[in-house]
Order: structure tokens, then C-alpha cells, then sequence
């Protein structure tokens, strides 16, 4: 996703989990990408496959969880589903 980093926050009351808010400027959607330890600050523009962040363990608040990056989807406010959004691509593997 392209676009400009308008949020860092914490994901819940009391904890340390974090989630960096990006709206695309080209869609009415805001993406909110969930768990990760922010590489990047508030006002920072970034390009598809910019990295954002590093994973951030969720055990602390999960134990035993995989730990994952959680993607949300908002339009006008509404989280919606990101799969009627957001189609994977395959992308061929470099070779070397």
C-alpha cells in the first residue's frame, strides 16, 4: 500500500502492541497494519513493499500465538473485509 503514515498507536488500553495507520490516497480506505515494531514515523510517505516494520511478539498478550501481522480495513469508519479488497499477486522468484 502507498500512501502517507498518519497514525501510530497502540492497538489496546494497557498495552504495548502497536499499529501504524496508512490511508491510500488513491482509495477510500484506511489500512491499519497491526503488531509490528514501526521502522517508520507519522508524516513518512512509503511505496508498495516499503517495509513498515518488524514483527512484534505477541506472546505477552497471546501465549502461545502465532505470531502475525493483522491487517484492517476501514471505509467511512467501518472495518470491512480486506479479502474483497486486497488481491494477492504472485511474484515471480528471483533467481540467483
Amino acid at each position: 500500500i502507498s500512501g502517507y503514515i498518519t497514525k501510530i498507536a497502540y492497538a489496546y488500553e494497557g498495552s504495548d502492541l502497536l499499529y501504524v495507520e496508512l490511508p491510500p490516497p488513491a482509495l477510500p480506505y484506511v489500512a491499519r497494519a497491526h503488531y509490528v515494531v514501526p521502522s517508520v514515523e507519522v508524516g513518512d510517505a512509503v511505496q508498495l513493499g516499503t517495509k513498515i516494520g518488524t514483527l512484534a511478539s505477541l506472546q505477552s498478550r497471546y501465549r502461545g500465538i502465532t505470531n502475525h501481522v493483522h491487517l484492517e480495513l476501514y471505509d467511512a469508519g467501518k472495518r470491512i473485509d480486506a479479502e474483497q479488497v486486497i488481491v494477492a499477486v504472485q511474484v515471480p522468484a528471483t533467481q540467483g
